[in-house]
């Protein structure tokens, strides 16, 4: 399924976005970005991923450099190599807490089961590291992320305060 960089489901690869990538993302430099990834960063990638998330992304590559799978991934869609959307974990579970996901797909090719299939990938993924239990924190108003958790067999569990986000419902899911 795994080689730890590209998590390959029916449809879909999540690959691991490189530091380099990610530091070149930050720097405004989706071209260079790509060339080290080896993809083109579509314009929705650009604008749909938070330069904070990524500077969290890239502080915790930096104190772990082997928890890269534990990052950010690029969801390219098998049949075609089109990046459609971006997943991953928040970083590796010693250094956050727990290993917890998240999820979003560009609105174009939305509700075809991507997120579902993607997230589906990472607790896959999650389970072959060893992992009991994977979280996912949603926004109460995010009806479709809140489907998708759900789809994916999560249960909520409780609900999480944070500076950034505001409420947020915690759904979780044995691996």
């Amino acid at each position: 399924m795994s080689d730890g960089q590209i998590i390959v489901t029916d449809r879909l690869r999540l690959t691991a976005i490189r530091a380099d990538a990610i530091e070149s993302l930050l720097n405004g430099d989706a071209v260079t970005a790509g060339r080290l990834q080896g993809f083109e960063f579509p314009i929705e990638f650009i604008e749909t991923i938070e330069d904070a998330f990524l500077k969290g992304q890239m502080e915790r590559l930096l104190l772990r450099p082997s928890g890269q799978g534990w990052c950010v991934r690029v969801i390219t869609r098998e049949e075609d190599d089109k990046v459609i959307g971006h997943c991953g974990f928040h970083g590796h579970p010693e250094d956050v807490g727990r290993a917890e996901i998240g999820y979003l797909i560009f609105e174009n090719v939305r509700g075809n089961g991507y997120a579902t299939e993607a997230t589906l990938g990472l607790v896959n993924w999650a389970r072959e590291q060893g992992v009991e239990t994977v979280f996912a924190a949603v926004s109460p108003k995010n009806h479709s992320s809140i489907r998708v958790a759900e789809r994916a067999g999560f249960h909520r569990s409780g609900v999480q305060g944070t500076e950034l986000e505001g409420e947020e419902f915690v759904f979780e899911r044995n691996t």
